[in-house]
Protein backbone atom coordinates (compact mmCIF):
# COMPACT_ATOMS: atom_id res chain seq x y z
CA UNK A 1 0.00 0.00 0.00
CA UNK A 2 1.30 3.44 -0.88
CA UNK A 3 1.06 5.86 2.06
CA UNK A 4 3.22 8.96 1.82
CA UNK A 5 3.47 11.99 4.06
CA UNK A 6 4.89 15.26 2.75
CA UNK A 7 6.04 17.99 5.13
CA UNK A 8 4.79 21.42 4.08
CA UNK A 9 5.15 25.00 5.32
CA UNK A 10 1.83 26.46 6.20
CA UNK A 11 6.28 38.04 -28.82
CA UNK A 12 6.92 39.69 -31.70
CA UNK A 13 7.83 43.38 -31.94
CA UNK A 14 5.11 44.80 -34.16
CA UNK A 15 6.09 48.41 -33.77
CA UNK A 16 3.45 49.71 -31.37
CA UNK A 17 1.85 48.85 -28.06
CA UNK A 18 -1.60 48.79 -29.58
CA UNK A 19 -0.93 45.61 -31.52
CA UNK A 20 -2.43 42.51 -29.80
CA UNK A 21 0.73 40.46 -30.32
CA UNK A 22 2.58 42.89 -28.03
CA UNK A 23 0.82 41.33 -25.08
CA UNK A 24 2.33 37.94 -25.84
CA UNK A 25 5.93 38.99 -25.24
CA UNK A 26 7.57 36.47 -22.90
CA UNK A 27 8.63 39.19 -20.46
CA UNK A 28 5.09 40.51 -20.15
CA UNK A 29 3.66 36.98 -19.94
CA UNK A 30 6.04 36.12 -17.09
CA UNK A 31 4.92 39.18 -15.08
CA UNK A 32 1.27 38.31 -15.67
CA UNK A 33 1.81 34.70 -14.62
CA UNK A 34 3.68 35.64 -11.42
CA UNK A 35 1.05 38.24 -10.52
CA UNK A 36 -1.69 35.69 -11.13
CA UNK A 37 -0.03 33.10 -8.91
CA UNK A 38 0.39 35.60 -6.08
CA UNK A 39 -3.17 36.87 -6.34
CA UNK A 40 -4.55 33.33 -6.40
CA UNK A 41 -2.53 32.22 -3.41
CA UNK A 42 -3.72 35.15 -1.27
CA UNK A 43 -7.27 35.42 -2.56
CA UNK A 44 -8.31 31.75 -2.50
CA UNK A 45 -10.51 31.13 0.55
CA UNK A 46 -9.53 28.39 2.95
CA UNK A 47 -11.86 25.40 3.14
CA UNK A 48 -13.16 24.49 6.59
CA UNK A 49 -14.13 20.85 6.76
CA UNK A 50 -13.61 17.73 8.81
CA UNK A 51 -13.29 14.79 6.44
CA UNK A 52 -12.83 11.41 8.15
CA UNK A 53 -11.14 8.43 6.47
CA UNK A 54 -10.63 4.89 7.74
CA UNK A 55 -8.14 2.68 5.90
CA UNK A 56 -8.35 -1.06 5.40
CA UNK A 57 -5.50 -1.52 7.89
CA UNK A 58 -7.56 0.24 10.59
CA UNK A 59 -5.81 3.63 10.55
CA UNK A 60 -8.16 6.60 10.99
CA UNK A 61 -7.31 10.03 9.58
CA UNK A 62 -9.08 13.41 9.73
CA UNK A 63 -8.47 16.61 7.76
CA UNK A 64 -9.43 18.21 4.47
CA UNK A 65 -9.41 16.28 1.19
CA UNK A 66 -7.53 18.36 -1.39
CA UNK A 67 -8.37 16.11 -4.33
CA UNK A 68 -8.88 12.55 -5.55
CA UNK A 69 -6.98 11.94 -8.79
CA UNK A 70 -4.74 9.41 -10.46
CA UNK A 71 -5.82 6.63 -8.09
CA UNK A 72 -4.76 8.59 -4.97
CA UNK A 73 -6.51 10.67 -2.32
CA UNK A 74 -4.65 13.75 -1.06
CA UNK A 75 -5.49 14.63 2.55
CA UNK A 76 -4.35 17.75 4.40
CA UNK A 77 -4.29 16.39 7.96
CA UNK A 78 -5.61 18.28 10.98
CA UNK A 79 -2.46 17.61 12.99
CA UNK A 80 0.88 19.18 12.12
CA UNK A 81 1.80 20.17 8.59
CA UNK A 82 1.23 16.78 6.99
CA UNK A 83 -0.21 15.99 3.57
CA UNK A 84 -1.01 12.30 3.19
CA UNK A 85 -1.22 10.68 -0.26
CA UNK A 86 -3.25 7.48 0.04
CA UNK A 87 -4.12 4.81 -2.49
CA UNK A 88 -7.80 5.27 -3.33
CA UNK A 89 -8.59 1.55 -3.22
CA UNK A 90 -7.17 1.23 0.33
CA UNK A 91 -9.96 3.32 1.87
CA UNK A 92 -12.47 1.30 3.90
CA UNK A 93 -14.89 4.07 4.94
CA UNK A 94 -15.12 7.82 4.39
CA UNK A 95 -17.31 10.73 5.51
CA UNK A 96 -16.91 14.27 4.15
CA UNK A 97 -18.45 17.64 4.94
CA UNK A 98 -16.93 19.19 1.82
CA UNK A 99 -18.91 19.34 -1.43
CA UNK A 100 -17.05 17.86 -4.41
CA UNK A 101 -17.31 17.92 -8.19
CA UNK A 102 -16.99 14.29 -9.31
CA UNK A 103 -16.37 12.75 -12.73
CA UNK A 104 -16.78 9.07 -13.53
CA UNK A 105 -15.31 6.91 -16.29
CA UNK A 106 -18.76 6.84 -17.97
CA UNK A 107 -18.53 10.61 -18.44
CA UNK A 108 -21.05 11.56 -15.75
CA UNK A 109 -20.47 14.61 -13.56
CA UNK A 110 -22.19 15.31 -10.24
CA UNK A 111 -21.71 17.37 -7.10
CA UNK A 112 -22.16 16.63 -3.42
CA UNK A 113 -20.53 15.28 -0.30
CA UNK A 114 -18.83 11.86 -0.52
CA UNK A 115 -19.21 8.84 1.72
CA UNK A 116 -18.06 5.22 1.66
CA UNK A 117 -20.01 2.91 3.95
CA UNK A 118 -19.38 -0.34 2.09
CA UNK A 119 -16.08 -1.07 0.30
CA UNK A 120 -16.26 -0.43 -3.43
CA UNK A 121 -19.23 1.99 -3.45
CA UNK A 122 -19.17 5.79 -3.17
CA UNK A 123 -22.30 7.79 -2.36
CA UNK A 124 -22.47 11.31 -3.80
CA UNK A 125 -25.18 13.30 -2.04
CA UNK A 126 -26.42 16.89 -2.17
CA UNK A 127 -29.60 18.58 -0.92
CA UNK A 128 -31.65 17.44 -3.92
CA UNK A 129 -30.28 14.06 -5.00
CA UNK A 130 -28.18 11.02 -4.14
CA UNK A 131 -26.15 8.79 -6.45
CA UNK A 132 -24.05 5.69 -5.86
CA UNK A 133 -21.02 5.05 -8.09
CA UNK A 134 -18.45 2.28 -8.04
CA UNK A 135 -15.22 3.33 -6.38
CA UNK A 136 -13.06 2.14 -9.28
CA UNK A 137 -15.07 4.24 -11.80
CA UNK A 138 -14.40 7.56 -10.04
CA UNK A 139 -11.90 9.37 -12.28
CA UNK A 140 -11.37 12.47 -10.15
CA UNK A 141 -12.98 14.62 -7.48
CA UNK A 142 -12.10 18.07 -6.19
CA UNK A 143 -13.64 20.47 -3.65
CA UNK A 144 -16.41 22.45 -5.31
CA UNK A 145 -18.79 25.20 -4.22
CA UNK A 146 -20.29 28.39 -5.60
CA UNK A 147 -17.08 30.44 -5.29
CA UNK A 148 -14.95 31.20 -8.35
CA UNK A 149 -11.72 30.01 -6.72
CA UNK A 150 -13.01 26.55 -5.82
CA UNK A 151 -13.60 25.87 -9.53
CA UNK A 152 -10.24 27.12 -10.79
CA UNK A 153 -6.95 25.22 -11.17
CA UNK A 154 -3.75 26.93 -12.27
CA UNK A 155 -0.12 26.10 -13.00
CA UNK A 156 2.85 28.07 -14.28
CA UNK A 157 6.41 27.02 -15.17
CA UNK A 158 9.47 28.74 -16.55
CA UNK A 159 12.94 27.71 -17.63
CA UNK A 160 16.13 28.82 -19.35
CA UNK A 161 18.92 27.31 -21.45
CA UNK A 162 22.42 28.38 -22.48
CA UNK A 163 24.29 27.32 -25.65
CA UNK A 164 28.08 27.78 -25.41
CA UNK A 165 28.79 27.63 -29.16
CA UNK A 166 27.05 30.93 -30.00
CA UNK A 167 26.53 32.35 -26.49
CA UNK A 168 22.77 31.95 -26.83
CA UNK A 169 20.50 32.24 -23.80
CA UNK A 170 16.85 31.29 -24.16
CA UNK A 171 13.97 31.80 -21.74
CA UNK A 172 10.61 30.05 -21.74
CA UNK A 173 7.31 30.25 -19.89
CA UNK A 174 4.26 28.03 -19.81
CA UNK A 175 0.98 28.53 -17.97
CA UNK A 176 -2.47 26.97 -17.88
CA UNK A 177 -5.70 27.88 -16.10
CA UNK A 178 -8.79 25.61 -16.10
CA UNK A 179 -12.25 26.56 -14.82
CA UNK A 180 -14.54 23.59 -14.09
CA UNK A 181 -18.34 23.72 -13.96
CA UNK A 182 -20.77 20.81 -13.64
CA UNK A 183 -21.20 20.23 -17.38
CA UNK A 184 -18.58 22.43 -19.03
CA UNK A 185 -15.03 23.71 -18.64
CA UNK A 186 -12.94 26.58 -20.01
CA UNK A 187 -9.15 26.69 -20.24
CA UNK A 188 -6.35 29.06 -21.22
CA UNK A 189 -2.93 27.71 -22.27
CA UNK A 190 0.19 29.81 -22.87
CA UNK A 191 3.48 28.46 -24.23
CA UNK A 192 6.18 30.99 -25.10
CA UNK A 193 9.95 30.99 -25.67
CA UNK A 194 12.39 33.69 -26.73
CA UNK A 195 16.10 34.16 -27.35
CA UNK A 196 17.24 36.61 -24.68
CA UNK A 197 20.93 36.95 -25.66
CA UNK A 198 22.55 35.65 -28.86
CA UNK A 199 25.31 36.37 -31.34
CA UNK A 200 22.94 35.24 -34.10
CA UNK A 201 19.46 36.43 -35.01
CA UNK A 202 17.09 36.20 -32.02
CA UNK A 203 14.01 34.01 -32.30
CA UNK A 204 10.63 34.20 -30.60
CA UNK A 205 7.74 31.75 -30.55
CA UNK A 206 4.42 32.10 -28.72
CA UNK A 207 1.25 30.02 -28.62
CA UNK A 208 -1.88 31.15 -26.80
CA UNK A 209 -4.86 28.78 -26.83
CA UNK A 210 -8.36 29.40 -25.48
CA UNK A 211 -10.77 26.49 -25.19
CA UNK A 212 -14.33 25.73 -24.10
CA UNK A 213 -15.70 22.21 -23.73
CA UNK A 214 -19.36 21.30 -23.15
CA UNK A 215 -20.32 17.78 -22.12
CA UNK A 216 -23.13 16.51 -24.34
CA UNK A 217 -23.93 12.89 -23.45
CA UNK A 218 -21.90 10.05 -22.05
CA UNK A 219 -18.43 10.33 -23.63
CA UNK A 220 -19.31 13.02 -26.22
CA UNK A 221 -18.52 16.73 -25.91
CA UNK A 222 -18.77 19.93 -27.93
CA UNK A 223 -15.63 21.99 -28.38
CA UNK A 224 -14.92 25.62 -29.27
CA UNK A 225 -11.29 26.69 -29.54
CA UNK A 226 -9.37 29.78 -30.52
CA UNK A 227 -5.59 30.05 -30.91
CA UNK A 228 -3.03 32.79 -31.51
CA UNK A 229 0.46 31.88 -32.75
CA UNK A 230 3.63 33.86 -33.52
CA UNK A 231 6.88 32.39 -34.91
CA UNK A 232 10.02 34.12 -36.17
CA UNK A 233 11.22 30.82 -37.66
CA UNK A 234 8.19 30.66 -39.95
CA UNK A 235 8.04 34.46 -40.49
CA UNK A 236 4.64 34.51 -38.84
CA UNK A 237 3.61 37.74 -37.14
CA UNK A 238 0.25 36.36 -36.02
CA UNK A 239 -1.91 33.39 -36.93
CA UNK A 240 -5.36 33.33 -35.34
CA UNK A 241 -7.94 30.56 -35.64
CA UNK A 242 -11.52 29.95 -34.55
CA UNK A 243 -12.29 26.23 -34.43
CA UNK A 244 -15.65 24.69 -33.43
CA UNK A 245 -15.84 20.90 -33.26
CA UNK A 246 -17.15 17.78 -31.57
CA UNK A 247 -15.21 15.04 -29.79
CA UNK A 248 -15.46 11.78 -27.92
CA UNK A 249 -13.49 10.06 -25.15
CA UNK A 250 -12.31 6.63 -26.25
CA UNK A 251 -11.15 5.75 -22.76
CA UNK A 252 -11.19 7.55 -19.43
CA UNK A 253 -9.98 6.11 -16.12
CA UNK A 254 -8.45 7.38 -12.88
CA UNK A 255 -4.98 7.04 -14.46
CA UNK A 256 -5.38 8.02 -18.13
CA UNK A 257 -7.64 9.29 -20.87
CA UNK A 258 -7.70 9.26 -24.67
CA UNK A 259 -9.99 11.36 -26.86
CA UNK A 260 -10.34 12.57 -30.42
CA UNK A 261 -11.96 15.81 -31.57
CA UNK A 262 -12.43 17.48 -34.95
CA UNK A 263 -14.38 20.00 -36.98
CA UNK A 264 -13.81 23.01 -39.22
CA UNK A 265 -11.95 26.24 -38.59
CA UNK A 266 -11.28 29.69 -40.04
CA UNK A 267 -7.65 30.86 -40.09
CA UNK A 268 -6.23 34.36 -40.52
CA UNK A 269 -2.47 34.88 -41.03
CA UNK A 270 -0.39 38.06 -40.91
CA UNK A 271 3.28 37.70 -41.96
CA UNK A 272 6.40 39.56 -40.84
CA UNK A 273 7.26 40.42 -44.46
CA UNK A 274 5.25 43.57 -45.24
CA UNK A 275 5.25 42.57 -48.90
CA UNK A 276 3.12 39.50 -48.23
CA UNK A 277 -0.64 40.03 -48.13
CA UNK A 278 -2.72 38.82 -45.20
CA UNK A 279 -4.06 35.30 -45.78
CA UNK A 280 -7.48 33.86 -44.91
CA UNK A 281 -8.39 30.20 -45.32
CA UNK A 282 -10.94 27.58 -44.33
CA UNK A 283 -9.59 24.32 -42.92
CA UNK A 284 -10.77 20.99 -41.60
CA UNK A 285 -9.06 19.94 -38.38
CA UNK A 286 -8.71 16.90 -36.17
CA UNK A 287 -6.82 16.18 -32.96
CA UNK A 288 -6.03 13.26 -30.69
CA UNK A 289 -4.87 13.67 -27.08
CA UNK A 290 -3.55 11.07 -24.65
CA UNK A 291 -2.71 11.73 -21.01
CA UNK A 292 -1.22 9.16 -18.66
CA UNK A 293 -0.97 10.66 -15.19
CA UNK A 294 0.37 9.76 -11.78
CA UNK A 295 2.67 6.96 -12.90
CA UNK A 296 4.32 7.28 -9.54
CA UNK A 297 5.22 10.98 -9.56
CA UNK A 298 5.29 11.18 -13.38
CA UNK A 299 2.63 12.12 -15.93
CA UNK A 300 2.79 12.09 -19.73
CA UNK A 301 0.79 14.16 -22.22
CA UNK A 302 0.77 13.89 -26.02
CA UNK A 303 -1.43 15.86 -28.44
CA UNK A 304 -1.37 15.85 -32.25
CA UNK A 305 -3.44 18.24 -34.38
CA UNK A 306 -3.71 18.20 -38.19
CA UNK A 307 -5.41 20.90 -40.28
CA UNK A 308 -5.63 20.33 -44.07
CA UNK A 309 -6.70 23.44 -45.95
CA UNK A 310 -9.98 23.46 -47.86
CA UNK A 311 -9.17 26.64 -49.81
CA UNK A 312 -5.39 26.32 -50.45
CA UNK A 313 -4.73 23.17 -52.46
CA UNK A 314 -2.13 20.80 -51.02
CA UNK A 315 -1.48 22.73 -47.81
CA UNK A 316 -1.57 21.02 -44.41
CA UNK A 317 -0.46 22.20 -40.98
CA UNK A 318 0.44 19.86 -38.10
CA UNK A 319 1.03 20.78 -34.44
CA UNK A 320 2.41 18.33 -31.87
CA UNK A 321 3.18 18.65 -28.18
CA UNK A 322 4.74 16.11 -25.83
CA UNK A 323 5.00 16.91 -22.14
CA UNK A 324 6.53 14.96 -19.24
CA UNK A 325 5.89 16.25 -15.70
CA UNK A 326 7.54 15.08 -12.50
CA UNK A 327 5.72 16.07 -9.30
CA UNK A 328 7.86 17.52 -6.50
CA UNK A 329 6.99 18.47 -2.89
CA UNK A 330 5.08 21.68 -2.05
CA UNK A 331 3.03 21.61 -5.28
CA UNK A 332 6.16 22.12 -7.39
CA UNK A 333 7.02 20.13 -10.51
CA UNK A 334 9.75 19.67 -13.09
CA UNK A 335 8.74 19.32 -16.72
CA UNK A 336 10.21 18.55 -20.14
CA UNK A 337 8.24 19.83 -23.13
CA UNK A 338 8.77 19.23 -26.86
CA UNK A 339 6.65 21.11 -29.41
CA UNK A 340 6.69 21.08 -33.20
CA UNK A 341 4.78 23.12 -35.79
CA UNK A 342 4.80 21.97 -39.43
CA UNK A 343 3.50 23.96 -42.41
CA UNK A 344 3.71 22.38 -45.86
CA UNK A 345 3.47 25.81 -47.56
CA UNK A 346 5.19 28.44 -45.39
CA UNK A 347 5.56 32.01 -46.71
CA UNK A 348 8.63 33.23 -48.58
CA UNK A 349 10.49 29.89 -48.40
CA UNK A 350 10.57 30.04 -44.61
CA UNK A 351 11.26 26.89 -42.60
CA UNK A 352 8.55 24.24 -42.72
CA UNK A 353 9.25 23.17 -39.14
CA UNK A 354 9.49 25.21 -35.96
CA UNK A 355 10.25 23.08 -32.91
CA UNK A 356 11.24 23.72 -29.29
CA UNK A 357 12.72 21.65 -26.49
CA UNK A 358 12.35 23.20 -23.04
CA UNK A 359 12.76 22.20 -19.41
CA UNK A 360 11.45 24.13 -16.45
CA UNK A 361 10.34 24.29 -12.86
CA UNK A 362 6.69 25.02 -12.14
CA UNK A 363 4.05 25.45 -9.43
CA UNK A 364 0.42 24.40 -9.48
CA UNK A 365 -2.58 25.44 -7.46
Amino acid sequence: MTFRSLQTDGSANCGNLGNPIEFMRPQFALLVAVASVLSLSFAAPALEAADVITLKNGDRLTGEIDKIAGGFLHLDADYGDNVFIIEWDQIETMETETSFLVETSEGDRMTGSLSIEAPGSVTVEDAASEAVVQQDTLVWARPFDETFWSRLSFNVDFGASVTKANSTRTGSIGARAVYQAEDWQADVLLDSSATLVSTVDPARRTNLNLGWKRLIKSQWFGNLGSSFQQSDEQQLALRSTLAPGIGRYLTRTSRSYLFFVGGGQWTNEDFQDDGLPRSNSAEAWGAVEYNRFDVGDLSFLFRLTAAPSLTQSGRIRIDAISDVKWDLPRDLYFNIRITDTFDSSPPNEASRNDYTFTTGIGWEL
